[in-house]
């Protein structure tokens, strides 16, 4: 095992999760979007995007904070 740790340059403990089949679920945190809240911002991006307005960082992080507000949840 620390010989192909070494050669593929990669820590011995990833290697050994992998071979003990550890994560083998999602790892991090889930999404707060719904899939259709997803392909909503995708399309608002595209249209964005059509009329020559680039969506930056700021803009799409509005966007989502309005979206995930409108839950009202949070």
């Amino acid at each position: 095992m620390h010989a192909a740790a070494r050669e593929y340059g990669v820590p011995q403990s990833a290697l050994i999760g992998h071979v003990a089949d550890r994560h083998l679920g999602p790892v991090g945190r889930g999404t707060d979007l719904t899939p259709e809240d997803e392909t909503h911002l995708v399309a608002y991006i595209n249209h964005m995007a059509s009329v020559g307005l680039p969506a930056t960082r700021w803009l799409i992080k509005q966007k989502v904070g309005m979206m995930v507000n409108s839950y009202g949840t949070y």
